[in-house]
């Protein structure tokens, strides 16, 4: 079976897209879930340094 670059390409392309697809596909569920919180503040561990701090769904999501 003779495969080209071109082939090559082109498969390698598809298969970026359906995986980029997949990635925005959970992330739109993660971003819903993270809004219906019930409450407006999300405590994090920060496990360098072993503090809790506080912060509003919004900032959280703006790390990204």
């Amino acid at each position: 079976m003779l495969v080209t670059q071109a082939d090559r390409k082109t498969r390698l392309l598809k298969a970026h897209k359906a995986a980029s697809k997949r990635t925005q596909d959970v992330m739109d569920v993660s971003k819903h879930i993270f809004f219906q919180t019930s409450s407006n503040e999300i405590k994090t561990v920060t496990p360098e340094r072993g503090k809790t701090s506080v912060q509003t769904n919004e900032s959280q999501m703006n790390l990204t």
